[in-house]
């Protein structure tokens, strides 16, 4: 059993922002709000060791930089990039990587 691939996420909030779901998928009995706490427990139930998942957060955290740098050459408007990087780092942030 593996995880869907990052690029595999599409970002609905910018465009729909008054859908207050965060993810199609309940994780840990959550759709919204998710941490990293769901997130391991997720790849528990998975059967994903801890070292994977680190693995894996470690290489999310590695990318941050160039994911802003890709949404600021992307077509969106200026407002539309703004809130996606504000979107991206509040994410980030509350997974604690």
């Amino acid at each position: 059993v593996a995880l869907s691939p990052a690029y595999d996420l599409l970002s609905t909030k910018l465009v729909m922002p008054e859908d207050l779901e965060e993810s199609a998928l309940t994780i840990n009995g959550k759709k919204n709000r998710l941490k990293r706490a769901d997130f391991d427990e997720l790849a528990t139930n998975l059967g994903i060791p801890i070292k994977s998942s680190e693995r894996v957060y470690a290489k999310f955290a590695k990318k941050q930089k160039a994911m802003i740098d890709l949404i600021q050459v992307s077509f969106l408007s200026d407002a539309m990039k703004e809130e996606y990087v504000k979107l991206l780092n509040e994410r980030i942030d509350r997974i604690n990587i």
